[in-house]
């Protein structure tokens, strides 16, 4: 679903053009990472907003983005903004291009260009943990509890 939300948040709402600047909040969580890996796909420079040096480094090094912002030391010089647009959704608003969807993201995959990273918190016991890493920053992409 994080792929899905990201592919057509991005793509059917957003309709980035390629050279234009996406920037992404949440860049190193499970749906802002693929946005940004997407929107360098179609030719957009990406700049992620995430809290640390360790996901910042993650999401230039590791995933592709342009540059990232850590808003934790309140560092948004590489942000220019002539317009911004709202606008929510949700993921079961495009049900019926979800295999569209799923088949263009695993295309992705296979050639490299879309890549993922996952949390996993072992035993539902620690289902609580899970959830307070989703509220603190302590997940890097999909969060997993592992049963």
């Amino acid at each position: 679903m994080s792929g899905l939300t990201a592919c057509f948040g991005l793509l059917e709402l957003g309709r980035p053009k390629a050279d234009e600047t996406v920037v992404v909040s949440a860049a190193a969580g499970a749906v802002g990472s693929v946005v940004g890996q997407i929107a360098k796909i179609k030719g957009c420079r990406a700049v992620g907003i995430t809290g640390g040096p360790d996901k910042c480094r993650h999401i230039v090094e590791d995933l592709g983005f342009d540059a990232a912002v850590d808003y934790k030391r309140g560092d948004f010089s590489p942000i220019l903004m002539r317009r911004i647009e709202l606008r929510g959704f949700i993921v079961i608003d495009f049900m019926e291009k979800f295999a569209e969807g799923a088949m263009r993201l695993a295309r992705w995959v296979v050639e490299g260009k879309l890549k993922h990273r996952e949390t996993i918190v072992d035993g539902l016991e620690n289902a609580p943990v899970a959830v307070n890493k989703l509220f603190d920053g302590g997940n890097i992409g999909k969060l997993v509890v592992k049963l």
